[in-house]
Parts: C-alpha cells; structure tokens; sequence
C-alpha cells in the first residue's frame, strides 16, 4: 500500500489488527530513502508505533522481506 501526503510529515505507524507482519519504507519529496523498517503485528493497547529517523512525504508497506536492495531504489510519483 502507497501512502502519499502533499506535505512533509513526521507520524508513526501501527499494526493494530493487523494478522501479518509488514515492512515500510519512508520516502522524502524528492524521492530518497528516510528509512526502511520491519513491523510485527499487535494485538494488544498499547501498541508501538514506527516511527522513521526524519520527516517523509511518502510511505510504502509491503509484505516482509519486500524491501530487499531498497537502498538502490528512488521512489518517483508523477
């Protein structure tokens, strides 16, 4: 899943409910890599929330293991 904001924004993310385990990446306006992270599923409040190292204007969440050779990738949105 693809999330895309219009401004730079700093939030975590959660796994509330969620039945598998996710990776996420974190992308700046200009396309680069903030960070890259591996989310286990929770059930139980509180849960933790990832939170990338610096601001991100979008982020990607993909099955675990889907991320391999990231640091190569530059993300582009039209």
């Amino acid at each position: 899943m693809l999330f895309v904001w219009p401004e730079d924004v700093t939030g975590g993310f959660w796994m509330k409910d969620t039945l598998i385990p996710l990776d996420i990446a974190f992308f700046a306006a200009d396309g680069s890599l903030v960070d890259a992270l591996s989310m286990v599923p929770c059930e139980e409040d509180p849960c933790p929330s990832y939170r990338p190292s610096g601001p991100y204007r979008m982020a990607i969440e993909v099955e675990t293991g889907g991320l391999e050779g990231l640091g190569e990738l530059v993300l582009t949105v039209p």
